[in-house]
């Protein structure tokens, strides 16, 4: 399976301001980019921290990926979106989650809630659920599934997990212009002890005053 994530962050590295407010501090191009990386993926899959802040659904969006379009990021078009549906995932370390109803009323996710091994069901959540001792075993049950390209937006923890994991395959980063100070940074902790990891610029591009870059994994 191919794993790639996507995060907009302030020039000093912040994901939210130090209130986390709902907006970060991407653009709208930002976020007709994501449509763009949503749409290459067959799952998208956040934290539960990360839905109970938005609780929406986690699709592209055509009219956001048609007013971007395609020369804007030379890295590859967006494939069609018509009669497709996405798997919506969210890992959840807590025995339930908000009421969520424009998420539910989604006619093109397929939602799946993964929690830990004797957890339970997770209260608030209405669609599959399964457990999971490690995201390895996350991946396994998406590949039984039929995804082969997942979309990592999670926050700092879960992304930094992944990493020392060495299940992530490449990270998309948009570098915004503006300075937090404080707040949660693209990863919380460190990503291997004793060394740091490597990655390899695939492609970087200047749209306005955000750098959008995509880096691939080295492996260790």
């Amino acid at each position: 399976m191919f794993v790639f994530s996507n995060t907009a962050v302030s020039l000093d590295g912040r994901v939210a301001d130090a209130a986390e407010s709902r907006s970060g501090p991407g653009s709208a191009t930002d976020l007709a980019y994501m449509s763009v990386l949503r749409a290459r993926a067959d799952a998208v899959l956040i934290g539960g921290a990360t839905f109970r802040r938005w609780r929406l659904p986690l699709l592209p969006d055509q009219a956001a990926i048609d007013r971007l379009g395609t020369s804007s990021f030379p890295d590859g078009a967006a494939p069609g979106l018509a009669g497709r549906r996405w798997w919506n995932v969210v890992m959840s370390r807590q025995p339930s989650l908000p009421d969520a109803p424009r998420f539910w009323e989604e006619q093109r996710i397929r939602p799946l809630c993964v929690s830990p091994p004797g957890q339970g069901p997770v209260h608030g959540w209405l669609g599959e659920q399964a457990s999971a001792t490690d995201l390895a075993a996350v991946l396994d049950l998406l590949a039984e599934r039929g995804v082969t390209r997942l979309l990592v937006e999670a926050g700092p923890a879960l992304l930094l997990e992944f990493l020392r994991m060495g299940l992530l395959d490449e990270l998309h980063v948009t570098v915004c212009p503006r300075l937090y100070g404080r707040g949660p940074s693209l990863l919380d902790g460190v990503v291997r002890s004793g060394a740091y990891q490597r990655l390899k610029l695939l492609h970087a591009h200047l749209v306005g005053d955000e750098l959008y870059t995509r880096y691939a994994v080295e492996r260790p």
